[in-house]
């Protein structure tokens, strides 16, 4: 009988133990970066597009929102009792750690839409 027995085939000529390949060389950005020259548009730098990433737009949001409850509203009773939402949601909206759903926002540009308008259009 004879044993069958496993073994390694590789198409290298080179020995696995030695590799020759080197890591290359790092090359840095030429100098005022990526292929600019000194003389770039300093003021381009400052400019913005006009439109908001959606981080900005959910901070003010959050920032907004607490902003008119804290109008309309006052205390986070009133604010549980207007929106039918626990004394803790309502906690949780005026520390701009949640956010309230479509429906509730909703509601309140319906009840409130001139109160709504002036303070959720302010940064958007």
């Amino acid at each position: 009988m004879t044993s069958d027995k496993l073994s390694l085939v590789h198409s290298s000529r080179q020995s696995a133990a030695s590799p020759s390949q080197k890591s290359l060389k790092k090359s840095f950005a030429p100098l005022g970066g990526r292929g600019r020259d000194l003389g770039y548009d300093r003021g381009a730098r400052g400019r913005v597009h006009g439109r908001l990433t959606m981080c900005q737009m959910d901070a003010a949001f959050a920032i907004n929102w607490r902003a008119y409850l804290l109008y309309r509203h006052g205390t986070p009773q009133a604010i549980g009792a207007h929106f039918g939402v626990t004394y803790q949601c309502a906690l949780n909206w005026l520390a701009c750690v949640s956010r309230p759903v479509g429906p509730k926002v909703a509601y309140a540009a319906y009840t409130d839409p001139e109160g709504f308008a002036q303070f959720m259009g302010r940064a958007l």
